[in-house]
């Protein structure tokens, strides 16, 4: 019986092909943009699982407050998790710290004989770090590998950058012609951890590098990402209530009222924590139920189609159907037969798919920033997960055509009066002008958000930020440079290809994340602060970045007392601090320390016209610019940028000749910051065009 079922299906296959063509084509598209988009989902969900101990693993956080500035944190000051790993031996079994001065505008050079790159990814932490984390080691051990404090773990992929295919352990590295690391380890850094690094050291040489041990000892600088391995899940509960009281008593009184730390699980933080300062850009869970609504939309849209062409060809199925009943055949045995045609075509649509996932993959993993590959012989959950697509994909594609074709009557079909009728067909036209319907209504939803993520990314691309962001490259300052600003400045200035330029740090447009300090005017009431957003810059600072000063000046070379003595703020802060725009230049302000004294005092000498410094996703906040900064912002002429790098790259050279020259660009950086919004705008693009084609073929 089956084998006759068998047979019956391929004829009826081979002998419609156009028929077969439309069917097996719209399911293997349907199926390649669903499971393409499960890829992503399943790879999204599976960030830090890896971790033997993940149900263990806690990451501390501060929710903090002050005004009108607030953020939730990823990160907290460093003595938070030595202490309460102190106070709750019986609780927390590991703790570990980590830092990366990239985090805060800063970069590093790692140096190997006589090649030196400008590396973001490095890390500092405690040697607790593996007794953690799983990571799989290639060279060394997970035991001794930050033992001695001048040690490094490096990744495979730096252990060829580096040494090609040389053993990298007992090798030097030197860390900003300061500090030589021993490379102990090689290890495999996960593409599905949201703690990634290519360079991983210890605490104890971030001692010795800075030559300062006050930073372990501070409650104000939130710089340390905190972990914690508890004992037991049951303990999580038993720590979260003792916050509250850690913080009163151990917080100093200028944030102890506006800080709530909160334990958060290892395993939420990639897709569900979009905090100040994340170790990566995380994902989001919106985005998985996007994607996941999208996959699932697509492949109902394929079965559909199926459903539709199968019910239109009724009329020439309706006799067949009338004479199988008339020698004896079930219901039962014709809805068999009808669903093992569909789970045919479903399999071999399935079969093409796999094809076409291989080939998609490559443009795929570009779209997405992912690296997703597929082991057959491996991969068993995801070989049974297409499976079960395809499984789905024929039972609902087949169960309506089924279900109707297997109930028609025999004597009606054989006279041509299928449902009171002369045309059989009219009894489901009703069924297709509803599918239809539906799949258009489907597409049209997807349009919308398309739409709607145009315009975002629209707004996003052209919305006016309050400066002018073009032309301007943002150059890092290391050793002569530093030292020798102002020579160095002087001369860039003789090229006509620079127009401006300027030292600036800290909260610097471009820059996902930024840092605050602590004010107070001297219209504060006494034991008050206000914790606002810093820029630090030098003269020029308008020129480079095109600010508008509303009221006063800026910093001036014919006020000497500037570096030490003035501040600009932005309209905000004027409110923040209970002034207006027009009295606000000569008020005083101080900037204040941990323990409540005076860091710095000053004068207001300009009010600037309020500009986006921090990402579009963030409201406009309160601002002080004060003098300072680490690195230089260069305006250009406009249409000379290759000339203007060029003339830069010499002078760099000719003051820094044992650092390398890094910069970027701001208008990049800014684009960067909206990279994942507008890979999620182009991805739902592409799989709503595809998904129309879909509906077109039917």
């Amino acid at each position: 019986m089956v084998r006759n079922y068998f047979k019956i299906a391929l004829r009826n296959l081979v002998k419609y092909k156009l028929y077969t063509l439309i069917n097996v084509l719209g399911l293997a598209i349907g199926m390649t943009a669903c499971l393409l988009m499960l890829l992503y989902v399943q790879d999204e969900l599976s960030y830090d699982r890896f971790n033997s101990k993940a149900e263990r693993i806690l990451r501390i956080t501060d929710e903090w407050s002050s005004g009108e500035l607030s953020e939730d944190l990823s990160t907290v000051p460093f003595p938070v998790g030595r202490v309460l790993q102190a106070e709750n031996p019986d609780l927390i079994e590991q703790m570990v710290r980590m830092h990366r001065p990239s985090s805060w505008g800063n970069s590093t050079v790692m140096t190997y004989q006589d090649q030196s790159f400008v590396e973001e990814g490095v890390i500092f932490a405690d040697s607790s770090f593996f007794r953690i984390f799983d990571f799989e080691f290639i060279r060394g051990s997970a035991k001794s590998a930050l033992d001695d404090p001048l040690n490094v773990v490096i990744s495979n992929k730096i252990a060829r950058k580096y040494f090609g295919d040389d053993n990298p352990v007992g090798k030097t590295l030197r860390l900003n012609n300061q500090l030589d690391l021993n490379v102990s380890s090689v290890i495999e850094v996960p593409q599905n951890s949201h703690i990634k690094f290519d360079f991983l050291t210890t605490i104890g040489a971030l001692r010795t590098w800075w030559d300062w041990n006050g930073f372990e000892e501070g409650w104000i600088w939130q710089a340390s990402w905190t972990y914690l391995l508890v004992n037991n899940p049951e303990a999580i509960h038993s720590l979260r209530s003792q916050l509250p009281d850690f913080v009163q008593r151990h917080f100093p009184e200028s944030v102890k009222d506006g800080s709530i730390l909160s334990l958060q699980p290892l395993k939420d933080i990639h897709l569900r924590s979009q905090r100040f300062s994340e170790i990566e850009t995380n994902g989001n869970i919106m985005y998985v139920y996007i994607f996941t609504a999208i996959a699932l939309s697509i492949l109902i849209i394929a079965c559909i189609n199926f459903m539709n062409l199968a019910t239109a060809r009724s009329v020439s199925r309706a006799k067949e159907v009338g004479l199988r009943k008339v020698l004896g055949a079930y219901r039962t045995n014709l809805i068999r037969q009808f669903l093992g045609e569909s789970f045919l075509m479903s399999m071999l649509a399935l079969l093409i798919s796999m094809v076409l996932i291989e080939m998609a993959l490559p443009v795929f993993n570009s779209l997405t920033d992912k690296s997703l590959q597929i082991s057959y012989s491996e991969d068993w959950i995801t070989v049974l997960g297409f499976l079960g697509i395809g499984f789905f994909a024929g039972l609902i594609a087949g169960s309506y055509p089924a279900f109707y074709l297997s109930g028609f009557r025999p004597i009606q079909t054989l006279k041509g009066t299928l449902g009171g009728t002369k045309n059989p067909s009219t009894g489901s036209s009703r069924l297709r002008k509803a599918l239809v319907v539906s799949q258009f209504v489907v597409s049209l939803v997807l349009l919308i958000c398309i739409t709607i993520i145009y315009n975002q990314l629209n707004y996003l691309r052209n919305k006016e930020l309050g400066f002018n962001k073009e032309q301007v490259v943002y150059v890092d300052m290391f050793g002569n440079a530093f030292r020798d600003y102002v020579p160095f400045k002087n001369e860039l200035l003789n090229s006509p290809d620079i127009i401006a330029v300027t030292r600036i740090g800290g909260s610097v447009p471009g820059l996902p994340d930024g840092i605050a300090n602590a004010y107070r005017s001297e219209d504060t009431p006494p034991g008050e602060t206000r914790w606002i957003g810093s820029i630090f810059a030098s003269h020029d600072i308008e020129q480079v970045l095109g600010l508008n000063i509303l009221n006063g000046r800026s910093f001036s070379t014919d006020f000497p007392t500037d570096s030490t003595e003035a501040f600009m703020i932005n309209e905000t802060a004027v409110r923040e601090f209970g002034w207006k725009i027009d009295n606000a230049v000569g008020k005083k302000i101080d900037q204040m320390r941990s323990d409540g004294t005076v860091r710095r005092s000053g004068r207001v000498i300009g009010v600037v016209k309020d500009f986006n410094f921090q990402p579009l996703r963030e409201t406009l906040k309160p601002l002080v610019i004060r003098f300072g900064g680490g690195q230089f912002a260069i305006r250009l002429a406009k249409n000379r940028i290759s000339s203007a790098m060029a003339y830069i790259e010499s002078i760099h050279a000719k003051f820094n000749p044992d650092w390398p020259l890094n910069y970027r660009f701001l208008d990049d950086d800014l684009n960067k910051l909206y990279r994942k919004e507008a890979k999620l705008g182009q991805i739902i693009q592409y799989f709503t065009f595809l998904a129309i084609f879909i509906a077109c073929m039917g």
